[in-house]
């Protein structure tokens, strides 16, 4: 399947699509870092993942977003117990502005 994919898009569409990916993610990690409470862990370069620390526990915040439809970033604290309260997120080609956008929104909601 992936030697049928990589064939399909090609050169210029696997360029076009990481591209994609890093824009949507630094979109996404600008939008998200902005939330009142919200903060990237982590200074450095990324390419469609990125981790946030946020002013309470993760779980509870992906509890919020699940029942609004949205999968939240996977909780660091069990892989990594002194990074506490922070989560990866990864945004990829599939994701639309809007979306990101919702989540955003969906987030402030959460964190209130």
């Amino acid at each position: 399947r992936a030697t049928i994919f990589l064939e399909t898009v090609g050169h210029d569409g696997l360029r076009e699509m990481a591209i994609q990916n890093m824009r949507k993610a630094d979109y996404a990690a600008g939008k998200l870092s902005r939330i009142k409470g919200v903060r990237m862990k982590f200074s450095g370069r990324f390419f469609n993942e990125f981790v946030l620390e946020f002013p309470k526990d993760v779980g509870k915040i992906n509890a919020a977003l699940r029942t609004k439809g949205i999968v939240g970033g996977l909780s660091l604290k069990e892989f990594y117990p002194e990074v506490g309260t922070s989560a990866l997120i990864c945004v990829t080609e599939v994701h639309k502005k809007e979306e990101i956008d919702r989540l955003a929104g969906l987030l402030e909601e959460a964190l209130r």
